[in-house]
C-alpha cells in the first residue's frame, strides 16, 4: 500500500483506483465461476486446478486491498507492482476466455 502525499494525488487515486478494483473483482470472479463450473478441454487438470488457485488468491488480494483503501477513507493506494501483478493474470484470464469461447462455437 502508498500514501499519497497531496490532495491531487488523492484525487486521481481515487478516481482511478476505486473503478480499477471494481473491474478486478468483477474479471477474476467471472474467471473463478468458469473455471469451478466447467471442464475445460483446452488445460490439463492440474493446470485448471492451479489456476482455478491463483485467482482465488488473488481474490484475496483485490478484496483485501479494496478493503483497506476503504477503511483507510480512500487515502491508502496499491503498489504498481501488484496492479501490475494482478493485470498480467487478467490478461491470461483473457486468453482462457477466448479459447473457451472458441472451443464452445459451432461450426458454420
Amino acid at each position: 500500500m502508498i500514501n499519497p502525499s497531496s490532495s491531487a494525488e488523492i484525487e486521481l487515486m481515487q478516481s482511478l483506483l476505486e473503478p480499477l478494483l471494481e473491474d478486478f473483482r468483477y474479471w477474476f470472479g467471472r474467471s473463478l465461476e468458469l473455471l469451478e463450473k466447467e471442464r475445460l478441454s483446452f488445460m490439463s487438470l492440474d493446470t485448471q486446478a492451479e489456476f482455478t488457485e491463483r485467482i482465488r488468491s488473488i481474490i484475496g488480494e483485490v478484496n483485501a486491498a479494496s478493503a483497506l483503501f476503504q477503511v483507510s477513507g480512500k487515502q491508502v493506494g496499491v503498489d504498481v507492482a501488484s496492479i501490475t501483478s494482478w493485470h498480467k493474470v487478467l490478461m491470461e484470464c483473457q486468453v482462457m476466455g477466448m479459447q473457451y469461447r472458441q472451443s464452445h462455437q459451432s461450426p458454420e
